[in-house]
């Protein structure tokens, strides 16, 4: 279409109307919060994989911070990136 190219791209996520945080509200946004919840519901059943047949006890603390911090990070580059077009 020939439109596209002057649209502007819209943000993934917004700021709540009420309380504190961002809501996603494109595709983009909601795909990211989906394989954020995939990676952390996967670390728990990882860490309660190892403990339960390996008899391991893994850090899963530490292991819940790499899905936390992916999605903190893209999270906070899509929001500075709509910051800075505005």
């Amino acid at each position: 279409m020939q439109g596209d190219e002057d649209e502007e791209p819209r943000a993934w996520f917004r700021e709540r109307t009420f309380g504190m945080g961002w809501t996603p509200v494109t595709w983009q946004g909601w795909l990211v919060c989906a394989l954020f919840l995939g990676a952390a519901i996967g670390t728990a059943k990882g860490a309660q994989y190892l403990v339960h047949w390996l008899h391991v006890a893994p850090n899963w603390m530490l292991a819940s911070f790499v899905p936390i911090a992916i999605y903190l990070w893209i999270l906070l580059r899509v929001i500075d990136r709509h910051r800075e077009a505005c």
